[in-house]
């Protein structure tokens, strides 16, 4: 997690830096896309933090922007 100033406030991000995929498989066929694993978990994680932070300061800008790596 990285935390830096701008012009409204403080601006937190946060980065996955490594992570394991799974796949569905069938008589051991890959089926369907990968997945990370944990993910949906990290998911409710930061939507808790966006409340948590919503409720202490209703008038913090709190958003969730996912991104894949460039």
């Amino acid at each position: 997690m990285t935390a830096k100033p701008n012009d409204w406030g403080t601006e937190l991000s946060t980065y996955i830096v490594e992570y394991n995929t799974s796949v569905d498989t069938f008589l051991f066929i890959p089926i369907g896309p990968k997945t990370m694993d944990g993910y949906g978990s990290y998911r409710r994680y930061m939507n808790g933090l966006v409340q948590v932070v919503s409720a202490a300061d209703p008038t913090s800008l709190a958003k969730i922007t996912e991104r894949t790596a460039a």
